[in-house]
């Protein structure tokens, strides 16, 4: 067999081709279709290319469209680089903030901010006062409130000035201590209390819109604002607290006797602090009798519907059916 020139080999050693020649493949040339892996985090995923991480698995044909080595995407990211979702996240941005400052108008235009902060300017000082009349008014003289043409004095200034940070915390103790006595009866449920709150709080807007009706068929002139009935109709939260620990601690005793302590009180207090915000004002009218005898009918009425609505905001809670 004759072996070919450019094969034989003489003491071990290759026999150099002549000159110009090409030298000898032992093997097919790859070298056009095999490529270097590209640059971590660069380009797109080559076929054929080995992730030394994954062993023998390809990232060719059996993963297309995996993300590069090196260039993991989170989920969502397309999303944030698409120019249109860029878009629609900056118009519904826009949208929102608009949203936003309409209700902040609407609200300013139907509740004052700086009149709801003037309402909660209370220290700790006004409080112990405002408590002191509310259990025991018999003895208080001075019943004025000192007004400002434009602003009215904060409540801290004035123990005479209606205050909201009274009302809103009794209510908030009231519904507390509801569940308390609830439990102690072995009757408490959430139902019961969600229930409890928004029955005590109906009562209170059903309340503050017929005084607020009953001022205006009656063409009364008065400075009481909403804000100020809210906080006078507010305070029997306070005598409701004392009616249910008594009635929780001395059953129909304790409960009818706070009742009708708290009763008297509640009265005697928005009698004699109504009668300086309305009837100063009646009695300037032409016809200020009539307007006088009116004014006193609405006081008193208000001052009586307040036992009526703590009776019956408390007796089905400390008297189970």
């Amino acid at each position: 067999m004759d072996i070919p020139s450019s094969y034989r080999q003489s003491s071990g050693k290759r026999k150099p081709s002549k000159k110009g020649g090409s030298k000898p493949q032992l093997f097919d040339d790859t070298s056009q279709s095999v490529q270097s892996p590209p640059p971590l985090g660069y380009g797109p995923p080559q076929a054929g290319f080995m992730d030394p991480s994954q062993g023998n698995q390809s990232f060719g044909a059996g993963h297309q469209g995996a993300p590069a080595w090196g260039h993991q995407q989170f989920p969502g990211q397309q999303l944030f680089n698409d120019p249109m979702a860029n878009m629609a996240m900056q118009y519904g941005s826009s949208l929102a903030g608009q949203g936003k400052d309409l209700v902040n108008k609407n609200l300013e235009k139907y509740v004052s901010t700086s009149k709801l902060k003037y309402y909660f300017a209370v220290d700790t000082s006004y409080v112990a006062k405002k408590l002191m009349t509310l259990f025991f008014p018999f003895t208080k003289k001075d019943w004025s409130i000192k007004f400002n043409q434009d602003q009215p004095v904060a409540p801290r200034f004035d123990e005479n000035a209606p205050d909201l940070y009274i009302p809103v915390m009794a209510f908030v103790t009231y519904i507390l201590v509801s569940g308390v006595v609830l439990g102690t009866q072995e009757r408490f449920t959430p139902e019961h209390l969600g229930m409890q709150a928004s029955t005590a709080l109906v009562w209170l807007i059903i309340e503050l819109v017929a005084v607020m009706l009953s001022l205006y068929i009656m063409n009364l002139t008065t400075d009481l604002k909403y804000m100020d009935i809210l906080a006078y109709i507010g305070y029997k939260f306070v005598g409701m607290i004392f009616i249910l620990l008594g009635g929780m601690l001395f059953q129909s005793t304790g409960f009818y006797g706070l009742l009708v302590w708290f009763s008297l009180t509640i009265i005697f207090f928005l009698v004699r602090t109504l009668k300086v915000q309305i009837l100063p004002h009646t009695q300037g009218e032409e016809h200020h009798g009539h307007g006088t005898k009116r004014s006193l009918y609405l006081i008193v009425t208000i001052s009586l519907m307040q036992p009526v609505l703590m009776w019956w905001l408390t007796r089905h809670i400390v008297f189970a059916k």
